[in-house]
């Protein structure tokens, strides 16, 4: 996965090590079942890691977890892992089946990645640099002129569209 697919992520992630197994059809056109470990998750999607190369994006395949989990995903992304040769998958999940325990868990566990992540946030508007201040010389300055209470239409008697204030002679 690029950086920029990381930052322009959609939906908040909890990380969560799990065993999973993968079943489907490899792109050659056989089956597969491939042994592998849940990084994270979402409400609509699960980031794998496996050990064999076998899917393409695209690709419709069954995720379980023992008897907690079960969902048939699609292949949204495949990349290797910087410092091994591992397979990193992105699975968009289309149904799943969990068992209510999984489903409370995992319900808490992006509540407080949520709200992780909203304090990590907020946390960074506070330590921003303040914006530089901008300068204008004298001759872009506009000169003002002091008005005095009272005096103003007195002395012209001209009135000016802002409330009957005019500046003074």
């Amino acid at each position: 996965m690029t950086d920029s697919a990381a930052t322009t992520r959609k939906n908040v992630r909890a990380k969560l090590h799990l065993p999973v197994v993968l079943t489907g059809t490899s792109r050659e056109g056989r089956p597969f079942r491939i042994a592998g470990e849940s990084s994270d998750f979402s409400r609509a999607g699960l980031g794998v890691i496996l050990e064999q190369d076998v899917l393409t994006q695209g690709l419709l395949v069954t995720v379980s977890s023992g008897g907690r989990f079960r969902a048939n995903a699609t292949v949204q992304w495949i990349g290797r892992g910087r410092d091994t040769d591992r397979i990193h998958v992105g699975l968009r999940v289309v149904e799943a089946k969990a068992s209510i325990g999984l489903r409370i868990a995992a319900s808490l566990l992006l509540s407080f990645a949520y709200l992780s992540q909203a304090s990590f946030g907020q946390s960074r508007q506070f330590t921003r640099a303040e914006p530089p201040q901008t300068t204008v010389s004298q001759t872009q300055q506009t000169q003002h002129v002091p008005y005095l209470v009272g005096e103003g239409t007195a002395h012209s008697g001209v009135a000016s569209g802002a409330g009957g204030a005019t500046a003074p002679d």
